[in-house]
């Protein structure tokens, strides 16, 4: 039981180390810029 744990813990942190974060970094960058724009539309303050 132990040892599947610890296979399991392995894998995910093999995974996590796999991960290239600046990607993830650029895409959360993106998405929160993108919001933002959205929101100050609905609100009518369009600063194009």
């Amino acid at each position: 039981m132990k040892v599947e744990v610890f296979r399991k813990n392995q894998e995910a942190r093999e995974y996590l180390n796999s991960v290239d974060w600046n990607e993830w970094e650029k895409v959360f960058e993106q998405t929160e810029a993108d919001e933002r724009k959205r929101g100050d539309q609905q609100a009518g303050h369009n600063p194009l």
